[in-house]
């Protein structure tokens, strides 16, 4: 049981990381970053429940991690974005202590989004898939002297198009971006573009 908590709480962890809130201010411009952010908590929260409801794959250190994903994350203001794909890896798990020694998990998603509504600084919008998001990452983590901590190298790429409508928007655009990690979890950066916008931020 120890995997399955240590994944449930790791993504719950870097889901929860990007949530950081936003200026109450109205603004009928959306920055980019937000809608990044909205796309990759998807993808945290599907997999962390993936995690829950299929632990077969989890339970022995020394198998390898396996959990196929089809989960259905609800927007806050209505639609959905539905997340596919599998989960791959290995934990090494200390057998005496159950403490994590190290960590390999690897990514590959497909986000169809349906109507996906959500607040933006006061004002609602909604994501449409055109047609799809595709995810593919690696998160690689290791125990130091600070504890779990993931490597540099940690991160997850989104490509595909959206639609964003709401507050005088209408707007379809390419996305093309990584996020990295932070080595505490707790958030990352973003870098590529979106819409044609390049895209430099912290999350």
């Amino acid at each position: 049981m120890r995997k399955i908590t240590f994944l449930v709480s790791l993504f719950a962890l870097i889901a929860m990381g990007s949530c950081k809130k936003e200026s109450s201010s109205s603004t009928s411009k959306i920055e980019k970053k937000a809608l990044v952010i909205e796309i990759f908590k998807a993808a945290m929260f599907g997999t962390n429940e993936a995690s829950m409801a299929n632990p077969n794959g989890l339970l022995k250190a020394a198998e390898p991690i396996n959990v196929p994903i089809d989960m259905t994350v609800p927007g806050s203001e209505g639609g959905s974005i539905r997340v596919t794909g599998n989960m791959t890896g290995s934990m090494n798990i200390d057998s005496q202590t159950g403490d994590l020694i190290s960590a390999t998990i690897g990514f590959t998603l497909t986000e169809t989004i349906t109507d996906y509504g959500f607040i933006y600084k006061s004002l609602k919008y909604f994501i449409h898939g055109a047609p799809n998001i595709k995810i593919a990452g690696t998160f690689k983590m290791a125990t130091g002297s600070a504890g779990v901590v993931f490597t540099s190298d940690s991160n997850m790429k989104m490509a595909g198009g959206v639609r964003v409508t709401g507050a005088d928007l209408d707007e379809t655009m390419n996305c093309d971006v990584t996020v990295k990690i932070s080595p505490d979890g707790q958030g990352g950066t973003i870098t590529g573009t979106m819409g044609g916008e390049s895209i430099n931020a912290t999350i």
